[in-house]
């Protein structure tokens, strides 16, 4: 008997030095490719989003490509409230100061905020903040 065991894990930034890191980092674990039409028998997908009394029709839909899905997700997971209230930025800040982290650790070069780093997850601060989205993320 097998067990298939399914890791994820972040989309890159770009396609130079973070597409790099990304890479190296699914080589360090053997991660593959999940779609379905890329690993034969190994795909994986997530249905959470399709409505109950959709899923059938759905699954109808993936006509070939169905052959090569070994685990389908119906999303059982649970997730945590989001930081929030007034002060979510100074709480962020404390918490960054209590993982020992400069800001030249999360911001990679980019000047500081004149408020400091705020807590950011929306897809702007993606972007704009990568390292200010990412331990914003780390922190919910």
């Amino acid at each position: 008997t097998s067990t298939p065991i399914y890791a994820m894990t972040f989309d890159a930034l770009d396609q130079g030095e973070h597409l790099a890191a990304v890479e190296q980092f699914k080589s360090l674990f053997a991660l593959t490719d999940t779609e379905p039409d890329a690993s034969p028998n190994r795909g994986y997908i997530d249905v959470r989003g399709i409505p109950t009394s959709q899923l059938a029709e759905h699954c109808d839909k993936l006509g070939e490509q169905a052959t090569n899905i070994r685990v389908v997700s119906l999303g059982d997971e649970i997730s945590l409230p989001s930081p929030s209230g007034a002060n979510v930025d100074a709480d962020f800040q404390q918490w960054l100061k209590s993982q020992g982290l400069t800001a030249n650790a999360i911001l990679r070069g980019k000047a500081l905020p004149e408020q400091g780093p705020l807590y950011r997850i929306d897809e702007t601060s993606k972007i704009e903040w990568p390292g200010i989205y990412y331990w914003s993320r780390r922190y919910q």
